[in-house]
This record gives C-alpha cells, structure tokens and sequence, in this order.
C-alpha cells in the first residue's frame, strides 16, 4: 500500500484526513492531469457489482465518489481497474478487467470499457464485454480502440460501443515464439 497525500473530506479506514489508499495490486487504478484526479477501486473496498470511482477536480480539496454498476452477468466479478484515457474534449475510457475463479480455474477474464464525454463525471455502461481480452494490450485514438482478443484484434471505429473482429495474418496467440508485447498505432 502507498499513501498518496490529498485533501479528502473524511477519514479513510483509519487513516488521518489527506490520505487516501491506493493498491496496485487490489486492482486500484489512479489518473490524474491539470483538470482532475481519479482514483478507481478495484475489489478491496468497492461494494459488490460496481466499480468505485473518486474524482476530484480541484487538486484534490473536494472528492465526489460514485458507484459504477458492473454490466450485467458479470455482477459477480473481480474487479481489476486498468490505465484510464483522457482526450482533449473531455471524452475518455476506464477500462475495467473481470475476473471470476471457481472450483476448475477461471470461469471468465473479461474485458469492459466504460466511456464519459464529461471528463469522468459520468461513466456509461459499455455495449459490450469482451471476453479473452488481453487487458494489457488495449490502445485508446480518440474513437478508435483497439484490443487484442485471443489470437484476433477488436477493433472498434466508434469509442468503444460496437466492435468488429478481425483475424491477422500475425499469430498473436500465447503459443507463437514471437509473442506481441505491445501495439502502437
């Protein structure tokens, strides 16, 4: 854990007011810019079926926080918060990784990309959840995005909200000796 030293308005699990907890490994994520810091919990402190987001726009003397419901079917997830993406005009992306183990192994490892055209004030459900993402392997253009889906790339032209799938001729499967460790485009 890393105590990141803010201006919040109420104690946090004990700790002194200005501190709030930030996990990598819990599966928080944290953005910040000129305009505003985000904080995404992921499944330590966030109540079940959401994912949990502070934002503050003031350099952290005020924090709203809201709770962003998990899309359906997948209520039950672990939630893994990724990198967030902001653009100029205020349109961005939290990418969310679910995960459920049961008795055999996993039971699922997904994807979902949440979307705001308000600077992160309000996030959408995504349209869709996609399932053998690699979730480190997402690139945000504005309205392209471009995710690596087991051995294919989703691709989608319209910020997230229909997907296309295309099947390279590049193997990008786990079993190729010349595996893909990033996508730049």
């Amino acid at each position: 854990f890393v105590p990141i030293s803010v201006v919040g308005p109420t104690e946090e699990l004990g700790r002194s007011e200005g501190i709030i907890q930030y996990c990598r490994l819990c599966g928080d994520a944290f953005y910040y810019d000129s305009f505003r810091a985000l904080m995404v919990e992921g499944d330590i402190e966030k109540a079940p079926g959401t994912v949990h987001v502070r934002q503050s726009t003031d350099l952290g003397g005020h924090w709203s926080e809201s709770d962003v419901p998990l899309p359906t079917g997948y209520e039950d997830a672990l939630v893994v918060a990724l990198p967030l993406t902001f653009h100029g005009d205020g349109s961005g992306y939290l990418p969310i990784r679910l995960l459920k183990y049961d008795a055999n192994g996993k039971a699922y490892d997904a994807v979902a990309i949440y979307t705001t055209s308000d600077g992160g004030a309000t996030w959408s459900l995504p349209t869709a959840v996609l399932s053998d993402a690699e979730p480190f392997m997402l690139n945000f253009n504005d309205l392209d995005v471009e995710v690596l889906c087991g051995g294919n790339l989703c691709i989608s032209h319209h910020g997230a909200q229909t997907w296309e799938t295309i099947t390279p001729n590049v193997d990008f499967s786990y079993a190729d000796t010349h595996y893909v460790q990033g996508m730049i485009f």
